[in-house]
C-alpha cells in the first residue's frame, strides 16, 4: 500500500497519543508522518463533546437574575 494515505493503525495511534495528552509533533514522530497530516487528520475528525449540563433547574424560567 502507498504510504500517502493514513493507516487505520496511524489512526489508532493518533488516537491513543490525543488520549494520553501528547503533543501534535509527539505524536507525528512516533508514527513517523508530517504534524501538518496529524493535524490536518485530528481537524478533519474531530467530535464536540458537550461538558456543560446546562441548567436542569424546574423554575429557571422564572428566576430573576443576579447582575
Amino acid at each position: 500500500m502507498s504510504k500517502k494515505h493514513l493507516t487505520y493503525d496511524d489512526r489508532l495511534a493518533i488516537q491513543a497519543g490525543l488520549q494520553k495528552g501528547l503533543k501534535v509533533a509527539q505524536i507525528a514522530k512516533n508514527i513517523g508522518k508530517d504534524r501538518a497530516t496529524i493535524g490536518r487528520e485530528i481537524k478533519a475528525h474531530r467530535r464536540l463533546v458537550s461538558t456543560s449540563n446546562g441548567n436542569n433547574c424546574v423554575h429557571h424560567k422564572t428566576c430573576t437574575r443576579i447582575p
